[in-house]
């Protein structure tokens, strides 16, 4: 009885493991996916919330001001340095190729 307790433990402790491995991965595909279009993801997003047109100013305090500081740095650090968004891409990438090999884990068969 006390064999089989262990194995129920261990199954119970393995199904856990891979429940967060499971997330973790899903949050490392999300992550690996949004960084690819930086740019265009916080034009679309300051559209969605109707902000084409409001300065900085007339934004006032909260997250309508902090999505166009974030617009606004991404629209200057890419006018003046464009190869910045070939970095983004391969952080994206890596995050990705992470995923892949945190899905092989999940596959493995640990006994």
């Amino acid at each position: 009885m006390n064999a089989n307790m262990r194995s129920a433990e261990r199954a119970s402790l393995l199904r856990k493991l891979r429940l967060v491995l499971g997330l973790f991965t899903a949050a490392l595909v999300l992550s690996g996916l949004t960084a690819f279009p930086l740019k265009s993801e916080m034009e679309h997003v300051v559209a969605m919330r109707g902000l084409e047109h409001v300065t900085l100013t007339e934004a006032g305090p909260g997250f309508d001001r902090w999505i166009l500081t974030v617009r606004n740095g991404l629209r200057e650090s890419y006018a003046r340095y464009p190869w910045l968004a070939y970095g983004t891409d391969w952080l994206a990438f890596a995050h990705l190729v992470n995923s892949l090999r945190l899905t092989r884990a999940l596959e493995n068969k640990m006994g």
